[in-house]
């Protein structure tokens, strides 16, 4: 006998039947999916892991990411490097060759045409030098200057296509190219708004100039104070300045010309070096007797223009253009030098301020001065701090350029070497080769500086990559496990999910004809 089912008996099969059909939208969704459920909720308690494993995945993915655009910069800063060091190689593998060419040179007798062309060859290679390592520390990863401190400008200006150019503005008569980093990496101003009126005159010679100005060319570099320099020490015996602050002279560099004013009484100084805790000063001059201030009170040290310094001249097209620092008197004035073909107009002559004047030393970097410190994961970071700039690239430049400039052989009006000039000039080959050794390995010398070399350069970069890629591997291995939890929680086995499905479907029918054979009862059907 059927019995005819009572309202509560109806809603009953109603709910089975719908939590079957959920059952098989769930096993439908797992088995199209691959996961278990389509929202957080369906995990419970699992789903707060759930979410704390995806976002520490997020943050490892975030970290790979970036490091992968950091591998680049440092391959390609490896790749620099060793173009440098191809450069360098080759220019030495040249000069090596000239060496026995250049050995015939005497004063007093023509240039023999195998010393011509050597150096022809010499100077060729080495403005091709100085081209490539420009071109190379201008490269750029992600819109980023590797070599530039996070300038968004190429760091390095080196704005000549060719030789000729190259000599047309570093003749080696008047304007040679600077011998100190100082002078190289110069980057400063003088005006009518900040110097007044300035006088030029001639100097002792036709193509030397005096220049004068109201206020002269001096800026401020230190105060004497107690937490400045603290005492400061004249010494007689090494010819240097000491301070008892570590780093009081960290803002002043080898050529610079000081001007130290003690108490009123003014001295004149060229910097021979400065001593790396920066606390010491060695001077070209003599130090005439030895002297102690305390706490610095009432010493002033002030700058001007480097020797070697490259200037251009702008406020009468009359007055030669460009200059280059000689040197300073103890008045402040600075002798320059000038090509004094270009002079067209009678000396002294005196620019006031409607002349708008102006003295600029543009330094060949125009990079930033920031360091570069990213992170790489939670708990590490890496440094990119070799920059444009740094002491490796400026002895470079200065050996190259040292060469690659005109005249550096000076003959008489016959043809002939004129005196001295065989000897100066194997000097300057020296010199450059002293450099170029410098830059290698600091010719064999501790190294206290920043950069000063390429195998220091070199190190860095190695080290960043191996930290780096030790930090992926662990990031790999730390992204591999997360997902394999996630994968583990959320995830199912599509082929069961599939055979459940057909399974809760094959239910879902039955429980569709119970239900329509369940509505189709009625009471009438028993009454008949």
């Amino acid at each position: 006998m059927v019995r005819v089912p009572t309202y509560a008996s109806y809603m009953s099969l109603v709910n089975q039947t719908m939590k079957t059909k959920a059952t098989a939208n769930m096993y439908s969704y797992q088995t199209s999916t691959g996961i278990k459920y389509a929202n957080y909720a369906g995990y419970g308690m699992k789903a707060s892991n759930i979410v704390n494993m995806e976002a520490s995945l997020n943050v490892t993915q975030n970290f790979l990411d970036n490091n992968t655009l950091l591998n680049t910069s440092i391959k390609t800063m490896s790749t620099v490097m060793e173009n440098v060091e191809d450069a360098v190689s080759s220019f030495k593998s040249q000069l090596n060759n000239a060496m026995s060419a250049f050995s015939s040179l005497t004063d007093g007798e023509p240039i023999s045409t195998e010393v011509a062309a050597s150096l022809n060859e010499l100077q060729t290679v080495a403005f091709s030098a100085m081209s490539l390592i420009s071109d190379a520390l201008n490269q750029s990863v992600g819109g980023k200057y590797i070599f530039g401190a996070g300038s968004s400008s190429e760091p390095s200006k080196f704005p000549y296509a060719t030789l000729d150019e190259f000599q047309k503005m570093y003749d080696g008569i008047n304007i040679k190219y600077p011998e100190t980093s100082n002078a190289l990496l110069a980057n400063r101003q003088a005006n009518y708004a900040l110097s007044g009126d300035l006088t030029i005159a001639q100097g002792s010679s036709d193509n030397e100039f005096v220049l004068s100005a109201t206020n002269g060319f001096l800026s401020t570099a230190v105060i004497g104070g107690e937490n400045t320099t603290g005492d400061l020490t004249f010494s007689a015996a090494d010819d240097s300045l000491h301070a008892m602050v570590y780093g009081a002279f960290n803002s002043i560099h080898a050529g610079d010309i000081l001007m130290i004013d003690n108490n009123g009484s003014k001295t004149k100084y060229t910097v021979e070096s400065v001593s790396a805790d920066g606390k010491t000063l060695k001077f070209a001059e003599d130090v005439t007797a030895d002297s102690t201030i305390t706490d610095g009170t009432g010493v002033t040290v002030s700058t001007s223009f480097a020797v070697g310094t490259v200037l251009d001249f702008e406020g009468n097209s009359a007055i030669p253009s460009p200059m280059q620092v000689l040197g300073m008197n103890d008045s402040g004035e600075l002798t320059v030098r000038a090509d004094n073909a270009k002079l067209s107009t009678s000396l002294p002559q005196t620019l006031d301020a409607s002349s708008h004047w102006s003295l600029s030393a543009d330094s060949y970097y125009q990079g930033g001065s920031a360091q570069e410190v990213f992170r790489v994961s939670d708990n590490q970071s890496i440094t990119f701090d070799i920059n444009a700039n740094d002491p490796v690239f400026t002895k470079l430049f200065r050996a190259f350029g040292m060469i690659a400039q005109d005249n550096l052989i000076q003959t008489d009006a016959s043809g002939n070497v004129e005196a001295g000039q065989s000897q100066a000039f194997r000097d300057l080959i020296d010199e450059a080769m002293s450099f170029l050794q410098s830059a290698i390995d600091n010719n064999g010398k501790a190294v206290s500086g920043k950069n000063e070399t390429i195998s220091m350069c070199v190190a860095k970069i190695s080290a960043n990559y191996v930290t780096l890629d030790s930090v992926n591997n662990t990031l790999n291995s730390l992204k591999n496990n997360l997902e394999d939890n996630v994968y583990d929680i959320k995830n199912v086995d599509q082929t069961e999910a599939a055979a459940k499905l057909l399974f809760t479907q094959n239910s879902l029918e039955a429980s569709y004809q119970v239900l329509s054979s369940t509505l189709n009862l009625s009471l009438l059907d028993y009454l008949k």
